[in-house]
């Protein structure tokens, strides 16, 4: 986990809301293969999930729900109606009560959206943490931080 400050500036809005060229997962599948984010945006009808990664996401929204829960009485940020709204809402939260733990706080600099797992509020600003269902830290997981304290 590292401290680090929230801009408060708006995301740039044309007529239909922001459109985000990347996230952290665009970026973290560049990394293990340009190809793979290409075919993932140009060819998505293409990608095959076997049953084996399909169990690491369900197991991953498992150890989210846990972490929210240790967390007590944080407050979730949906991404409905879209992720716009998410990063509208975030911002809202965190200007109104900044007082409970956010999860999946949702941030935009650059053209490039990020989540967060957990935006908790302390003395001196915020704290980001990122929960993975792993039993280390692998050197992607650091890629992923990298991407989420530049956006933010």
């Amino acid at each position: 986990m590292s401290e680090t400050f929230v801009s408060r500036d708006t995301p740039q809005a044309g007529a239909a809301g922001p459109r985000f060229g990347l996230s952290k997962s665009k970026i973290s599948a560049f990394e293990q293969c340009a190809k793979k984010l290409w075919l993932s945006r140009h060819r998505p009808e293409l990608a095959e999930v076997d049953s084996g990664a399909e169990a690491r996401f369900d197991a991953g929204h498992v150890v989210g729900m846990i972490a929210c829960r240790l967390q007590g009485s944080g407050v979730m940020v949906e991404a409905e109606p879209d992720l716009a709204a998410a990063v509208a809402t975030t911002r809202a939260l965190m200007e109104e009560d900044a007082t409970r733990p956010i999860f999946e706080a949702t941030f935009e600099h650059d053209n490039v959206l990020v989540r967060v797992d957990v935006l908790e509020p302390t003395a001196h600003g915020w704290l980001i943490a990122e929960v993975k269902s792993s039993a280390g830290v692998k050197d992607y997981h650091l890629g992923d931080l990298a991407t989420q304290v530049w956006v933010l």
